[in-house]
């Protein structure tokens, strides 16, 4: 598995093939766009990290969810850039301004990119995720700049990944290349037929894996929201399996995997505590309830059965092999420890366990602020 680049470009992109790689670096910038929170979104900026406004109660109230939620809209696309960065470096990308990245890929280098060896289950959400995009000014949610988080409580209003694409008429693409698309179902429900895709990628969110930059990464398995999806799947054929996780979001499975290694700053324990709330208000904020100007778990009993059932997901995918590469992947507790999850419900705090892969690259970030018009 795995895909690694040949060292020239040809026709404005980088021809690629596959090598045996389980794993990518995945940016904590990134991760921190895909757990956006926006009940705790404090201060914003217009102008690039240069200047921020305090945000009154109103001004909260008028965001929407859809701002925050990077990784409901681009999972695919979001492995596909971490994992190309990862085994490619910097020259995989072209510089387009002071902001972002471009790069321009075929199509299917791109589903490569995202969903490696796994993309029987997953190639038709691929293909939704990207045609999507010829519609984005017909849904409301799309209309919105996204609010991506630089610190904490700290967020700049800007659009953090923008996909374009070359498409040709069916009669200007050989019988063997369209075949070939039509594999991929890249059809966009026009006479036209998807060839290239053009995407621009906010620097600040790539540039930790790159050697010289600021933030920090951990070690991901590689297309990784495929191989959630792809152990969803075989869940679904063991029934005992499938009647476990048959009600799993797959992208809340995404982010507690993320949220886990954002907030994981050891190498040398099994277990981390995290603050209940804040933990909630990443993976599920309908799992928090705000009254009286206080914030609590909706339903306690409930929400630690969730997390239970994540880790066991989890230990499901690593049976099928699928966490290889990973640095810390939540997992059942060993047999040591009576419990999968200790709730301290006096300081709203979880104690969760999970597995260390200390064989995996690993990188610890420094906590930087960064400043994107200093980037």
């Amino acid at each position: 598995m795995g895909i690694i680049t040949v060292k020239k470009r040809d026709k404005g992109y980088i021809k690629m093939h596959k090598i045996k790689k389980s794993y990518s670096h995945f940016p904590k910038t990134m991760a921190h766009t895909e757990l956006g929170s926006q009940r705790q979104a404090q201060r914003i900026s217009t102008d690039w990290g240069k200047n921020f406004a305090e945000l009154t109660d109103g001004e909260k109230k008028q965001l929407k969810r859809s701002q925050f939620s990077f990784s409901s809209h681009f999972p695919f696309i979001s492995d596909a850039l971490t994992n190309g960065a990862t085994h490619y470096g910097e020259k995989f990308f072209q510089n387009s301004n002071k902001y972002y990245y471009f790069l321009e890929l075929p199509i299917a280098d791109l589903c490569d990119l995202s969903l490696m060896d796994f993309k029987l289950h997953s190639k038709c959400f691929f293909r939704h995720e990207l045609l999507r995009r010829g519609r984005l000014m017909d849904k409301e949610e799309d209309k919105y700049l996204k609010c991506i988080q630089i610190a904490p409580g700290d967020y700049i209003s800007a659009q953090p990944l923008i996909i374009g694409f070359k498409q040709k008429t069916l009669d200007e693409i050989s019988s063997t290349k369209l075949r070939s698309l039509q594999n991929l179902k890249t059809f966009n429900g026009d006479t036209k037929v998807i060839n290239t895709v053009l995407i621009h990628i906010l620097k600040p969110l790539i540039e930790p894996i790159f050697e010289g930059y600021n933030g920090g990464w951990f070690s991901c398995p590689n297309a990784l929201q495929a191989k959630i999806m792809h152990a969803l799947y075989m869940a679904k054929k063991k029934q005992s399996s499938n009647l476990l996780f048959r009600d799993l979001s797959p992208l809340q499975l995404r982010r507690f995997f993320l949220y886990l290694n954002c907030n994981d700053g050891s190498q040398d324990t099994d277990y981390i505590h995290l603050d209940a709330i804040d933990f909630w208000e990443h993976i599920s904020p309908s799992e928090i309830n705000f009254k009286h100007g206080k914030k609590y778990i909706r339903n306690p009993d409930i929400a630690l059965t969730k997390i239970s059932i994540y880790q066991k997901f989890y230990t499901f995918m690593e049976d099928l092999g699928l966490m290889e590469g990973a640095k810390a992947f939540p997992c059942e507790p060993q047999k040591d420890y009576p419990k999968r999850i200790y709730q301290d419900e006096s300081r709203q705090e979880y104690t969760i366990f999970f597995k260390r892969s200390p064989e995996v690259p690993f990188k610890k970030g420094r906590k930087t602020k960064f400043l994107i018009y200093n980037s």
